[in-house]
């Protein structure tokens, strides 16, 4: 769908308003994803494992939380 809105947008087939109307996502999107586009030829979403994976989860932030609010010492 991605590389669609750019080849609508490139062809001159809709405006850029038009195709946030119907795609819903913003202009900073937009060229984001064109810029990624335009240096490898094709867009890919970003896998979800991307980067370092977090070594506490939200139950262990929590309870990090309350031993501070406990003994702030």
């Amino acid at each position: 769908m991605m590389s669609a809105v750019i080849c609508l947008y490139e062809q001159g087939i809709l405006e850029l308003y038009e195709i946030f109307n119907c795609v819903g996502f913003s202009r900073r999107s937009f060229y984001r994803i064109k810029r990624l586009y335009d240096e490898t030829g094709c867009v890919k979403p970003r896998s979800r494992f991307f980067g370092r994976p977090h070594i506490l989860n939200l139950e262990d932030l929590h309870y990090l939380l309350e031993v501070v609010h406990h003994r702030p010492d």
